[in-house]
C-alpha cells in the first residue's frame, strides 16, 4: 500500500515513475531487503513481491530514470536514509503489525513524497528459514516470465506478445555455522525474468551475489529462507550455472538455470477483413535441458498465483505431482474482434513433454484470419511444471 500526501511538480522535467520493490509480507524481526527500480511493472504479478509506485523528478544533469534513484531516499525507521541506488535493508519491529517506508528527495529532505506500508509477518522464527520450499521439496504454483515481445514477470515462464499491426551500509546479521539446508530455485526462467532461491539464506541482499556465467545478477529483494533475484537481460536461450552465495557462514552453491525465449511472428500485420495469415511461434532453450530434469514438479506459489494461472489458461489443471515433466504452452487471443486463431479458437493450449524437445527448439504454426481491419495482439506465455534445480555446494 503507498500513499503520497505531497503532489509536486518539477518545471524542468516530467516525473519519472519508479518502484519501491519489498516483500508482499516481512518477517518480524528478522533481516529484510527491498530495491528501488525504473521498471516497476515487471514486478506487479508476482505474489511474493510488494510493487510502491511513485513519481519523482528526473535528474537535471542526466534525465535518466536510473540516474534518478540516487536521489531518493528511503526511510525504514531505523535512523538511516537509505539511497535508492543502493540494496534498501532493514529488520522490521517485532510490535508492528506493518513497517512503514518514507520516501524522500536528497534535495528535499523535508518533503515526504510517499508513505509505503508493508505487512509484517509474525508467524516465523528467528532461527527457521522461511519460504515455501524445505530442503528440496517444493510445494506451490507458478508464475509467468518475460520475452523478447511484451513483459510479464516471474519465473518459470516465459511471456511474449504476438504480432501486432499498425501500431548503504548493511545491518547485522548474524552467523551461522554447520550444514545448511539445500537451497532450491525453479529449474527455467527468461532473459529478464524473476527467479527466486529458497533455503538457508541471509535476508541481507548486501551479504549475498548472484552470478549467472559470472555475470553479476540483482538481488530484488530477501528474508530469511527467500531471495527474488533477476536473471540478466542479455543472457541467451539454453543451460547456464548460476552461483549464489547465501551469506556469511553459509555455504556457496551452484544451479542449473535453463533460460528459455518465446517468439512469435506472422507473415503479414496489415490485413484487410476476411483475409488470412500463418503464426509463427519458436521456444527455445529447452532444448538443452536434461533427460534427468524433465521430472514433474510445482513452482513455488511466491512466484505465482495457481488460481490466476488457470483463469489465465481458461480453467485447465496443472499436471500431478508424479510422472513426467510438461510445459504449458498458451497462446491467447487478445483482439478477438479483430482476428480469430484457425485450430482451436481464440486460446490455444499445448502440453509439450521432452519428446518435443528431442529435435531442438519447439515450432507451432497456426492460421489467423482477419475479421475487420486493425490492430490485433496474441500473448504466448510457457509455464513449466519441472522439479526444482537443487543447490550444489562450492
Amino acid at each position: 500500500m503507498l500513499t503520497a500526501p505531497v503532489s509536486f511538480a518539477d518545471p524542468a522535467s516530467a516525473p519519472i515513475v519508479i518502484g519501491v520493490v519489498t516483500l508482499s509480507q516481512v518477517p518480524a524481526g528478522q533481516q529484510t531487503s527491498g530495491s528501488v527500480v525504473t521498471n516497476p511493472g515487471d514486478y506487479q504479478n508476482v505474489p511474493g513481491l510488494q510493487v510502491m509506485t511513485v513519481q519523482v523528478p528526473q535528474t537535471a544533469d542526466s534525465g535518466s530514470a536510473t540516474a534518478s534513484l540516487g536521489g531518493v531516499i528511503i526511510d525504514t525507521g531505523d535512523g538511516r536514509q537509505q539511497p535508492g541506488d543502493q540494496p534498501v535493508t532493514w529488520i522490521p519491529s517485532i510490535g508492528d503489525s506493518v513497517s512503514t517506508l518514507l520516501i524522500r528527495l536528497r534535495d528535499r529532505p523535508d518533503t515526504l513524497i510517499a508513505r509505503g506500508s508493508v505487512p509484517v509477518d509474525h508467524t516465523v522464527t528467528s532461527d527457521a528459514p522461511s519460504g515455501p520450499y524445505s530442503g528440496s521439496t517444493p510445494s506451490g504454483p507458478t508464475t509467468p516470465g518475460t520475452s523478447p515481445g511484451q513483459t510479464s514477470p516471474g519465473t518459470p515462464s516465459s511471456s511474449a506478445s504476438g504480432p501486432t499491426s499498425g501500431s548503504t551500509t548493511p545491518t547485522s546479521s548474524s552467523t551461522t555455522n554447520g550444514p545448511s539446508q539445500p537451497c532450491t530455485m525453479p529449474p527455467v526462467s527468461t532473459a529478464g525474468g524473476v527467479e527466486v532461491i529458497h533455503g538457508d539464506t541471509s535476508g541481507n541482499s548486501t551479504e549475498m551475489s548472484v552470478t549467472v556465467d559470472g555475470q553479476a545478477a540483482r538481488i530484488i529483494a530477501a528474508k530469511p529462507g527467500t531471495v527474488f533475484w533477476r536473471v540478466p537481460e542479455a543472457e541467451k536461450a539454453g543451460g547456464h550455472e548460476v552461483t549464489f552465495v547465501p551469506g556469511p557462514g553459509k555455504t556457496p552453491v551452484k544451479l542449473r538455470l535453463i533460460v528459455i525465449r518465446l517468439q512469435m511472428s506472422a507473415d503479414q500485420y496489415d490485413l484487410i477483413r476476411g483475409q488470412w495469415t500463418k503464426l509463427h511461434v519458436l521456444l527455445t532453450g529447452l532444448e538443452d535441458l536434461p533427460a534427468s530434469a524433465w521430472e514433474s514438479g510445482m513452482p513455488p506459489d511466491d512466484l505465482v498465483s495457481l488460481k490466476d494461472w488457470q483463469d489465465r489458461s481458461g480453467g485447465i489443471k496443472p499436471p500431478g505431482p508424479h510422472g513426467s515433466g510438461v510445459v504449458v504452452l498458451i497462446l491467447d487471443n487478445k483482439s478477438p474482434e479483430t482476428i480469430r486463431m484457425g485450430k482451436h479458437g481464440d486460446r490455444v493450449v499445448l502440453e509439450l513433454h521432452q519428446r518435443d524437445f528431442a529435435r531442438g527448439a519447439y515450432t507451432y504454426e497456426d492460421k489467423i484470419q482477419s475479421l475487420r481491419r486493425g490492430t490485433f495482439n496474441i500473448l504466448g506465455s510457457a509455464t513449466v511444471f519441472l522439479k526444482p534445480s537443487a543447490g550444489e555446494a562450492l
